[in-house]
């Protein structure tokens, strides 16, 4: 067959694109309605399933046919040279592709065990790296891997983005969308390199996306299923590392790693998510169903349950695609800077993500902390723990003080520098009776022993520095900078308990809107401090959802203590009271006979009850 009509890699780019558009457009259907008469579809069970009607599944194999269709072309179109890359890794990438191919149809038609399918995942990997020889290793000239990690950061890669897009394909249009806006991105970044050629694969993966998405988008009338999600991020996994360039390796592994910021993210907060309930599972003794079982708070889980619509759902979730896309080919416009613009994009990723989603992990998380925090076992290995780690910081501000002055980082500046520097501090951490502390419980007072120990270090460092006469340029600048950094691991490290504890009980107050009892706290004192920390200590025993302060002060009134907001004086408490519903004012003060009178008589108005905070508490 003659393709001498792609000679040009323009007309190739465009030809190619709509041969694997129009192929999955056409195929889609006709695989659907076979899926369904052999019965491999999806059935609506509930729980992280949200789909309302059986649907067909193993709508990824028209992808997979349309994709290699185009590919197929290409190669045999003689545009590529026989030495091409592209060209020499493709019999490798086609054996791993129907690998998986033959996972995923398994999967769909009998749901196979969830380490069958990652062992058929690392076997295809396996081939994509000793067949098709597209290692990690091979974008850089300046780095060099023994094969082993090469061959281990080479699977991982790999395995990572396969199950990221599986894990992302739990909502009409998600995954087939993410993928080609992604591989559009990606393309894009080639024809600013003025590289067509390596743009081609992208495009012909898009245009596989696209006329399957046409079926796939909200209401959707087939699946990708895991035959499809998984063939998405093999190939969005290896197309880079045949595409890179040795000259450019910090660009071809954070493009793309930007690129698909979202299944990405996805996959490390579900890992992170389960990981902690199987750790509270165990540690209560409870069943477990471990890190590879599926739950209902993956990210299009959260965006679905905001806006209420799966359209505007997924557009939103392409929305912010589309931006990560287009910060990642500023980075190529920037030149040398994009790595800065990579660091800031990713630093608003994360404070965006901890102010929005992480919310369940973080309370998950500090459950699990604060039960191994409580236990005996805890308690026998704190001390080893915090010295452990206290080194740690100590070795790590010990760097960035070097790196930042300018000084050389040898072995052997190491093995002096470090020891000069660390031991000073220990000693003083042990003198100020650091590890002795209980500091779940410490007073505020306590925690300023730790920086008073970090500047008196700084001052015995440098008197040592002198009076060994070793002191040389940039080391009072490096003494200064070592105390300012390693101050706030050695603080955080210690208060990260009690910062736990009050976001697990703000998290708490705000799941418990079920609760019978809402109350609403008069008094904002030294005692209303006392009760919290009592309330957030016995928070599951004493069933109440604290919706407001009240206090006598009128400059406390629209403050924020504790995380509530105080509402105004004792007065405004049926207006407050209609509003948020309470039935309960707990009194934190010892008041005057009379006060206490007007308190009940207030609270009788609007059929609130009296409860009076002491060592315990007692209805009024």
């Amino acid at each position: 067959m003659n393709f001498g009509f792609l000679a040009s890699p323009w007309i190739a780019n465009f030809a190619l694109f709509f041969l694997a558009l129009s192929l999955s457009y056409l195929l889609t259907p006709m695989f659907a309605h076979v899926a369904k008469r052999l019965g491999i579809v999806a059935v609506p069970q509930g729980g992280r399933h949200i789909h309302t009607q059986a649907t067909p599944l193993a709508g990824g194999v028209p992808v997979f046919v349309a994709y290699h269709a185009g590919m197929g072309v290409l190669l045999w179109s003689g545009l590529l040279p026989v030495d091409h890359k592209i060209c020499t890794s493709y019999p490798g990438f086609l054996l791993a592709s129907l690998i998986l191919l033959g996972v995923g149809l398994v999967d769909d038609a009998r749901n196979i065990k969830p380490l069958v399918k990652l062992a058929g995942q690392i076997v295809a990997a396996s081939c994509i790296f000793f067949v098709a020889d597209i290692r990690f290793a091979g974008l850089s000239s300046l780095i060099t891997f023994p094969l082993w990690a090469d061959y281990l950061v080479t699977v991982f890669w790999i395995v990572l983005a396969v199950n990221a897009f599986n894990l992302i394909d739990g909502m009409d249009g998600v995954a087939a969308g993410l993928a080609t806006i992604i591989a559009l991105g990606t393309a894009g970044v080639q024809f600013f390199l003025h590289d067509q050629i390596n743009a081609i694969p992208y495009l012909i993966f898009a245009g596989a996306c696209i006329g399957f998405l046409r079926f796939n988008f909200n209401p959707a009338s087939v699946f990708l299923g895991d035959t499809g999600s998984m063939f998405l991020g093999l190939s969005l996994a290896t197309l880079p590392l045949v595409t890179g360039t040795r000259k450019e390796f910090l660009s071809a592994v954070t493009i793309p790693l930007l690129m698909m910021g979202i299944p990405f993210f996805d996959t490390m907060v579900a890992i992170w998510r389960r990981g902690a309930r199987s750790l509270i599972a165990q540690f209560l003794k409870q069943p477990t169903h471990g890190v590879m079982s599926g739950d209902k708070d993956h990210v299009h889980h959260r965006v679905l349950a905001y806006f209420a619509n799966q359209r505007k759902a997924a557009l939103f979730l392409y929305g912010i695609n589309i931006l990560l896309v287009v910060a990642a080919l500023s980075m190529l416009m920037l030149d040398t800077r994009g790595i800065g613009l990579f660091l800031i994009v990713f630093m608003l990723i994360c404070a965006l993500v901890i102010r929005h989603l992480s919310a369940v992990e973080l309370w998950d998380t500090g459950r699990l902390v604060l039960l191994r925090t409580t236990s005996r076992q805890w308690y026998k290995l704190r001390i080893p723990i915090y010295i452990a780690a206290d080194f740690t910081a100590m070795g790590a501000a010990w760097f960035i003080s070097r790196a930042l002055v300018s000084l050389p980082i040898t072995g052997e500046t190491f093995r002096n520098g470090f020891l000069l520097f660390a031991l000073p501090l220990f000693i003083l951490l042990l003198l100020f009776r650091v590890y002795n502390r209980i500091w779940t419980r410490a007073r505020p007072h306590e925690f300023a022993v730790i920086p008073c120990a970090v500047l008196i270090s700084g001052g015995v460092i440098l008197a040592a520095l002198h009076l060994f006469d070793i002191t040389y340029d940039g080391c009072i600048r490096e003494v200064f900078i070592f105390c300012v950094v390693v101050c706030w691991p050695l603080l955080g490290m210690r208060m990260l308990s009690s910062f736990l504890r009050d976001y697990v009980g703000l998290l708490s107050e705000r799941r418990q809107n079920d609760l019978p009892t809402r109350t609403i706290v008069f008094g904002c004192g030294g005692r209303f401090a006392l009760f919290m920390y009592e309330h957030n200590r016995n928070r599951d025993n004493l069933q109440r959802r604290i919706v407001g302060l009240l206090d006598d002060d009128l400059l406390l009134r629209d403050r924020h203590i504790a995380g509530f907001k105080v509402l105004g004086p004792l007065e405004f408490l049926p207006l407050i009271a209609g509003k948020t519903g309470a039935n309960e004012i707990l009194v934190t003060p010892a008041l005057s006979a009379e006060r206490l009178r007007d308190v009940c008589r207030i609270a009788a108005q609007v059929n609130c009850r009296v409860t009076l905070f002491e060592v315990g508490e007692r209805r009024a």
